[in-house]
């Protein structure tokens, strides 16, 4: 009694794709003549999903090398604990590193866009 209003295609047998290969390259023909959108898409997916990564790691990268080490210089620290945790923030800071060929690729891109800037 509970079909409802799609009740009926719910029990119905699937269909199975006969001509696959037929179907996929019906299914060029009329994208072709888009390929290169199709191509600036998929390249606009990649670098919306590799800003998305490294934006936690580039916001880390911040709080390491710029907010931790003044906050301890600006607050003297307090104590011992402060200290030592500024130094250990200043050594996961890659982006005062004097040797960027060990960092990987994004680290890089990163590295070098902040440079191109402090140069400036």
């Amino acid at each position: 009694m509970m079909h409802g209003r799609f009740g009926g295609m719910l029990n119905q047998e699937t269909v199975k794709p006969r001509a696959l290969a037929e179907t996929l390259a019906r299914l060029g023909s009329f994208f072709g003549q888009y390929w290169y959108m199709i191509v600036l898409a998929v390249l606009f997916v990649v670098v919306s999903t590799w800003t998305q990564v490294t934006t936690p790691e580039l916001t880390g990268q911040a709080t390491d090398c710029f907010l931790v080490p003044a906050g301890a210089s600006a607050f003297g620290g307090f104590g011992a604990q402060g200290a030592s945790q500024a130094q250990q923030t200043a050594s996961t800071c890659y982006l005062n590193t004097d040797d960027p060929s060990t960092l990987t690729l994004s680290r890089r891109i990163i590295y070098n866009a902040y440079t191109s800037a402090d140069s400036r």
